[in-house]
Order: C-alpha cells, then sequence, then structure tokens
C-alpha cells in the first residue's frame, strides 16, 4: 500500500496524538528511506510536523540518500518547535548584591569552553552581567609595548584607567573582555590583573593591534549582577544566578541555554557529485542552537557532534596558521557556525520559518549549494548573523563545489549579532547569480547585507549578484567601524544594487556608509537607492573600478554626501591584467545630494577627483541650510592637499570643482522632493527633479522591503 505522508508529534503530546505519529524529525526519515526501499512511499511526500517542543540531543543530518520531492511542514495552526537548548531547572531564591536572585546549576553539557555566555527566560534573551552596561564601553589607557610593524599583529593585554577594574571583583579568570577594533570584536577570557601596574592580561590574543580607539566591556561580572533581567555564570559553582523581571518566580521560569552548534544540516558531497535535493520546510521553529566561541579553522567547529565535517569556503587556505589562541574572527564573524547548515544541497526551500534565540548564525549555504529558496522566513534574536552564502573560493575549482542561483525574498532578519557584534544580516562570500530582494533587515552591529570576499583586483567567484528593493534600518549602533547597509568587495561583473532604502547606519569612530565599495570593487551598478542619516557618506568608495551610481539619493550624511578615498594609482592590488582601465573608476551620474550645512564631496586622495578616477555629471545637489539666495557656510568639496610635504585638508567651492571637469550640466537648487524633514523622498508634481527626467522613487520608498502576502489587505 502506497502512503506519501508520515506524521510527527513530540513526545509531550499524549492526548489527541494521531496514531501512528513518529516522536521526531530523524525518525521520519528513517521511516521514510525504508518506505522507499519497499516501494511504499509516493512522492511528492509531506512529513506534517504537529505543534510542540521537539528536543534535540543531536543535529537532523540529511544526506545524498534523503533525496525525495519531499515536504516537512507545520499542521495548519500549530508550532513545531525544534530546540537544540537545555532546560535550566531547580531555581532557588537566594540574595546577591542586595537584590533576591535566583539560582540553579547547570547541565555539565550545556557548559562550553568553561563559560555559560548566553540564557533564555520565557522567550527573551537576558543579559550577562557587564560593566559598564552599554556597549559604548571603556577606552584603554594604554597598550603593552610600541605599536606593531602592522595593525593584524594583536595583543593579550593592555592597561587599563584607575577604576576600570576592580581587584576586588569575585572569580577574576571568569571574566571575560569584550573588545572592539575597528571591525570586529573579540571574546578575551581574564587571565590576571595586577593592581600595581593596571595591566590586564588574557588566555587569547586580540586579532588586531591594540590602540588608543579599542574600547571594551567586562563581561560575567558578579558585582555588576544589578539589573532585573541579567545573569551571572559561576563556574566554580557551575551555576547561574539569575536577576529575576518582574512578575518571575522560581515556578514560572522556563529557562534554556544553547547547547547544540547546529540543528538542522543538509550534507551532501558535492566532490563526488552526490547532493541533497527536493527536500523543503515550511512553518517550522528552529531555536536555541550555539554556544561557546567556535575555533577558527579550515572546517566549522561543530563541537562534538557526530556530523561530517563542513568546509569553510572564508577561512583561506593562504592564511598561515597562528600558534597563538585568537579571540575574534578577522572580518563579519564568519567563523560561527548555524541552526541550520547546508553543503551540496540543490532545488531545496525554507519558507515561512523562523530561526530564533540562537548563538551564532542562522543559516549558512556551503559549496556546491545552488537553487535555493528562503522566502518569508523570520530570523530574529541571533549571537551572530542572519544568512550565510559561499563556495568554494578557487576559481579553478570543479563546478560541483560553486554556490549560485539562491534566492533570499522576503524574509525578516533583525536584532542580531547579540553576542559576536561584527556578524552580518546577508554575507555573500564566493558565490554568483544571486537573488536577494524585498527583505526587511535591521539592528545588527555591523553591516546589514555584505557582498564579496577578495579584497584587490584579484580573480573572484562573485559576480552577477543582484540586491535590490530591501529595506536596510538602524545598523552599526556606533559599536564598530568601517560598515556599509551594503558593503561590496572585490571585482563583480553583473552584479547590481537597486532601489534599497537604507537609513540610520551608525559607526563608533569611522565608516558608517550607506553603500560601500571597499578595496577592488569593479563593475557594479549601483542605482535607484535611498541613503539617508548615515553617520558618515551615503556613498564611499575605498578604492575601486568602472563602478556605476546613477538616480541615487544621498541624505544628510554625517560627513559629506559621497567621498573615495584612493586612486588607482596608490592602489593596484592584485591588478594582473594588460591595459588600462576601461572608463572612470566611479561614474557618478545623475543623482541626487542634499546635506545640512556638509560638504558634498570629500577625497583622501587628490588623484582620485582627476583624470580618469571620476566622472560626475548631471546631479542635483542641495543645501537644506543655505539661505534663500542659495549661499552655504560649507565648502562645496574636501580634499587632502599635500603641501610642503604636509597632507592637510582643504576646502573648494563649486567653481573649484567644475574646473576639475566635474558637473558642467548639474545644479545646486532645491530637487523638490515632498518633505525632506519628515525623509518624504516622493517627487512634488512641478520638482526640479522631473524636469531633469529624474525616476520616481516610489518603487524605492514604498516597495522596498517585505511585501504582503497576495491574500493580505
Amino acid at each position: 500500500m502506497l502512503t506519501n505522508e508520515l506524521t510527527i508529534a513530540p513526545p509531550s503530546m499524549t492526548t489527541n496524538r494521531p496514531a501512528g505519529a513518529l516522536d521526531s524529525l530523524a525518525a521520519a526519515f528513517a521511516r521514510l528511506r525504508v518506505l522507499r526501499v519497499r516501494g511504499e512511499a509516493a512522492f511528492p511526500f509531506t512529513i506534517w510536523c504537529h505543534g510542540g517542543r521537539y528536543q534535540l540531543d543531536k543535529p537532523v543530518l540529511l544526506q545524498a540518500e534523503d533525496t525525495f520531492p519531499v515536504t516537512v511542514k507545520a499542521c495548519p495552526g500549530e508550532k513545531p518547535v525544534f530546540d537544540g537548548g537545555l532546560p535550566v531547572t531547580g531555581w532557588q531564591e537566594v540574595f546577591l548584591n542586595g537584590h533576591a536572585m535566583l539560582r540553579a546549576e547547570v547541565p555539565q553539557e550545556a557548559i562550553q569552553d568553561g563559560r555559560v555566555d548566553q540564557l533564555f527566560v520565557n522567550g527573551k534573551r537576558k543579559q550577562r552581567a557587564s560593566f559598564p552596561k552599554s556597549l559604548t564601553g571603556l577606552p584603554i589607557q594604554s597598550p603593552l609595548g610600541p605599536p606593531p610593524a602592522n595593525f593584524f599583529v594583536g595583543a593579550n593585554g593592555f592597561v587599563v584607567h584607575p577604576g576600570d577594574f576592580d581587584p576586588s571583583w569575585y572569580d577574576h579568570q571568569g571574566i571575560e573582555c569584550l573588545l572592539f577594533q575597528r571591525w570586529i570584536d573579540n571574546h578575551l577570557p581574564v587571565e590576571r590583573f595586577d593592581p600595581a601596574t593596571g595591566i590586564v592580561t588574557f588566555t587569547r590574543y586580540s586579532r588586531f593591534d591594540i590602540n588608543a580607539q579599542s574600547r571594551y566591556v567586562w563581561q560575567n561580572v558578579r558585582e555588576a549582577l544589578t539589573e532585573p533581567g541579567e545573569f551571572y555564570f559561576d563556574r566554580q559553582e557551575k551555576a547561574l544566578y539569575y536577576y529575576p523581571e518582574e512578575g518571575e518566580s522560581a515556578s514560572t521560569l522556563e529557562a534554556y541555554v544553547p547547547v547544540l552548534p547546529v540543528l538542522l544540516m543538509l550534507h551532501g558531497d558535492p566532490e563526488n557529485g552526490q547532493s541533497v535535493q527536493w527536500l523543503s520546510f515550511e512553518g517550522l521553529t528552529f531555536r536555541h542552537s550555539g554556544g561557546g566561541r567556535p575555533v577558527t579553522g579550515p572546517n566549522y567547529d561543530l563541537g562534538d557532534c557526530d556530523v561530517p565535517p563542513m568546509r569553510n569556503p572564508f577561512v583561506k587556505p593562504s592564511w598561515k596558521p597562528d600558534t597563538r589562541p585568537l579571540g575574534g574572527f578577522p572580518q563579519a564573524s564568519l567563523n560561527l557556525p548555524a541552526a541550520i547548515m547546508l553543503t551540496g544541497a540543490a532545488h531545496c526551500a525554507f519558507r515561512q520559518c523562523t530561526i530564533e534565540h540562537c548563538g551564532a548564525t542562522a543559516l549558512i549555504m556551503a559549496e556546491g549549494c545552488r537553487h535555493i529558496e528562503l522566502s518569508r522566513n523570520e530570523l530574529s534574536d541571533l549571537g551572530g548573523g542572519g544568512v550565510v552564502i559561499s563556495g568554494n573560493a578557487d576559481t579553478d575549482a570543479a563546478p560541483e563545489l560553486r554556490t549560485s542561483h539562491i534566492i533570499l525574498r522576503d524574509n525578516h532578519i533583525h536584532d542580531g549579532g547579540n553576542v559576536f557584534a561584527s556578524a552580518v544580516g546577508i554575507a555573500i562570500g564566493h558565490a554568483f547569480g544571486n537573488l536577494i530582494e524585498h527583505n526587511h533587515i535591521h539592528d545588527f552591529y555591523y553591516s546589514a547585507i555584505s557582498c564579496g570576499w577578495v579584497w584587490g583586483y584579484s580573480d573572484s567567484v562573485c559576480r552577477e549578484n543582484r540586491i535590490g528593493f530591501n529595506l536596510i534600518h538602524d545598523i552599526g549602533k556606533q559599536v564598530l567601524c568601517d560598515m556599509g547597509g551594503i558593503y561590496l568587495l572585490g571585482i563583480q561583473p553583473g552584479t547590481r544594487v537597486y532601489n534599497n532604502y537604507i537609513a540610520r547606519v551608525q559607526c563608533r569612530h569611522y565608516g558608517g556608509w550607506g553603500i560601500y565599495t571597499d578595496e577592488g570593487s569593479a563593475h557594479i551598478v549601483i542605482e535607484q537607492n535611498i541613503c539617508t542619516d548615515c553617520s558618515r557618506e551615503g556613498f564611499h568608495q575605498h578604492y575601486g573600478r568602472e563602478n556605476i551610481a546613477r538616480h541615487n539619493v544621498s541624505a544628510f550624511p554625517g560627513d559629506c554626501g559621497i567621498a573615495i578615498s584612493r586612486s588607482n594609482q596608490s592602489r593596484q592590488d592584485g591588478f594582473a591584467f594588460p591595459g588600462l582601465c576601461h572608463s572612470f573608476n566611479y561614474n557618478f551620474v545623475a543623482n541626487v545630494i542634499v546635506v545640512d550645512n556638509k560638504p558634498f564631496f570629500k577625497s583622501s586622495e587628490w588623484l582620485t577627483l582627476t583624470g580618469a578616477q571620476l566622472l560626475s555629471e548631471s546631479n542635483v545637489f542641495f543645501d537644506v541650510s543655505a539661505s534663500a539666495d542659495g549661499k552655504r557656510q560649507a565648502p562645496f568639496f574636501q580634499a587632502m592637499v599635500s603641501k610642503d610635504g604636509v597632507a592637510t585638508w582643504q576646502d573648494f567651492t563649486f567653481a573649484d570643482w567644475q574646473a576639475l571637469g566635474h558637473d558642467a550640466a548639474s545644479v545646486l537648487a532645491d530637487p523638490g522632493f515632498m518633505n525632506l524633514k519628515k525623509r518624504d523622498f516622493r517627487l512634488k508634481k512641478n520638482s526640479l527633479l522631473r524636469q531633469r527626467g529624474f525616476p520616481d522613487l516610489t518603487a524605492t520608498i514604498t516597495g522596498a522591503g517585505l511585501r504582503p502576502l497576495p491574500n493580505d489587505p
């Protein structure tokens, strides 16, 4: 007798339990394999999941033998939750730091790397007891020695200001330093504090040099457990202390600690032509994955899980092994595992799923993944990033190891980087032909979307990615540096960035940009985007070639409208092709820059503004602070100019700008937006932009972000 469905129900479901229901997803796939061998399975097949909590004591592993047209689907109106955390029970009332607290011993398997650094209570992430409370952090007093030869050489200590580390604090070795450097975060367990010198040393080394711009927070400080919603882990007692919020008590606490690094793994063998295919997951929730501090290596660190190794394509083979233990990853926290991990997967989909309350990344698609769809999922409350996409980095690698044709649309990705601050919403590495559209990404501490993983003009797999109609806001939060709402890197012919609405990208020291073409970005088209209220420029190019920006708006930047840092004369990294550039390095045509008493352009190298470096034409420039006759206080542009061997910033006028051959057909005038104070960028009927043929950006204003379902009102 043929069947085309199975049912699973959690073991806790004792009443109205369907006859023949299995108790786990792994058991359902095991049964399906048997049915297929017997010829008793009819495809397409559905595995129905009843609501409730499915405790996972190991990852669900699906391999090439599980290639069936199967949909794993929530029963209508029900919420199945696949949980990789362990419950914490046995809470007792105690008194600590002058407050009534709750204390519970923690199962040994929940303690990872000697610590418990995450706790979820009644469906909410709780904060580690920290000093200070704000991620603004504390400045160091001084590094331990002279600056290293380059900033990639880290240290295992620094000198604190008096009073910034209390020698009377309990269990110094249980305290961890969260250190922010440039665009990364480091996690450095304390080894020793010397009150005589003010030197704190750590058991791990920072990734970069520690300098005056570094900021830090002490985490897991028992004496800092002073606010409701905070917790402290006592490694000697192997116990958690929790300061309950109003209405919480030992009898009402439902607490979990994340344990499993990965909950669901689709693991093919692309090198041998074996893929996991035709699997879809709909309406499922994955929760409480990831704990501890993953070690960076050629494979993702999956702890003691009995699963096949999975290569991390972001770890370059050229990187020399560092024998010193390190506290961070060079960029974007791309060493982290994920709740769901795919390698060698094809024609699979995740629709209307939820990944939440996780310690690391939500979902990774690594080598050999193609034709994967992620639509209408919510990824939230993440210790790391949202979605990571990357195949093999070698441009000569076998096609089977390539990753391409991934579709991410209408996903809500938010509140990430809660443990690893440098994680991003969506990261595309060595992958091509992907579509990233209509996603809503917000509340991360680093970039929202990052595309490319090759610095300079070296060959890259990354190309022809489409990044459009995404709503991006509240990124950075003044914690890290060198970020963009959309961050682009390396040669990417065919990549197009369009109709994205980007607001409030805020850096700590430098680099809070709307759209950022970093080192070697080339052959990218940027059009009809709105970047507003960023702490630096709306558009920033470090150095690059033959990029086109047209019909964009850069509004109310904290620094200037657009900046270019380096010329091709000074940066030719990896350029090994014959001939000159085909065209200008940056083509800035028919755009709008709106400032409030700020320059419109800026460059730290004069050459970027001359010759074949920049084409700027047919733009509209408007300063809302200008007087009725158009006079303004800020210079039109600023540039670093060397005089007598000393480089200094100098101010220049619009006439100076035009004398360089730029913007002969451009104007300084009100573009005619509906209401700039309210950031309403619709065009008035008689606007100057309409007269100049500028496209109506209503598609960007109202179309960016999640689209309603077809049956929504």
